[in-house]
């Protein structure tokens, strides 16, 4: 099964399905010429008429019969436009927007670190109004934890210092108590 592509025709906006196969073993050692005449109808077999085809179509098939179609021959360049441009071979999108997307994957450098650097560079980018960089990925999600787990770490050091005030009836009582974990911990290791 061949994924299809979607072309967008720039007068109306319609979006069109275009699917293609072409065998590879012809694709490999093609020219531009060749790839313009790939035909798009088989040629027919000798003696065919495609007289009889537009007879049979009807009465509004007048353009079918104009034109030299003796053959049954249509290359691909009497449909389209054909020029060779750069162009990516995949677009992806994210919330319906086209991106492209660069992946990073570290060996030995922590999360973190490859992350901000990747920020910074991101920040000294310039680009133009219409483009946007974003990152994304699990660089994102460890910061959003980091910053909910000290966000989480101050309510509870807050939690217990009103702990501790209502037990001591005290303002500064549990403040001291509190001033003297962390060098108490410092001490551990």
């Amino acid at each position: 099964m061949i994924a299809p592509s979607y072309w967008i025709d720039p007068k109306s906006g319609n979006n069109y399905m275009v699917t293609v196969q072409y065998a590879n073993k012809f694709l490999n050692n093609m020219s531009m010429e060749d790839f313009e005449n790939i035909p798009l109808r088989g040629i027919k077999p000798a003696g065919y008429d495609p007289m009889q085809d537009a007879r049979q179509a009807g009465k509004q098939s007048g353009e079918l019969t104009k034109g030299d179609h003796t053959s049954g021959y249509t290359p691909l360049s009497s449909v389209t436009d054909i020029k060779l441009i750069n162009t990516p071979t995949e677009v992806d999108h994210y919330q319906i927007r086209r991106v492209i997307d660069i992946y990073v994957s570290t060996k030995t450098e922590a999360l973190q670190r490859v992350g901000s650097e990747i920020s910074k560079l991101l920040a000294n980018t310039q680009t133009d109004k219409n483009t946007v960089l974003n990152l994304r990925g699990a660089v994102v999600s460890m910061n959003h934890s980091f910053a909910e787990f000290g966000i989480g770490l101050i309510i509870a050091v807050l939690m217990v210092y009103l702990i501790l005030m209502t037990q001591f009836t005290s303002f500064i009582d549990p403040f001291i108590i509190l001033m003297a974990i962390p060098p108490g911990l410092a001490g551990l290791f």
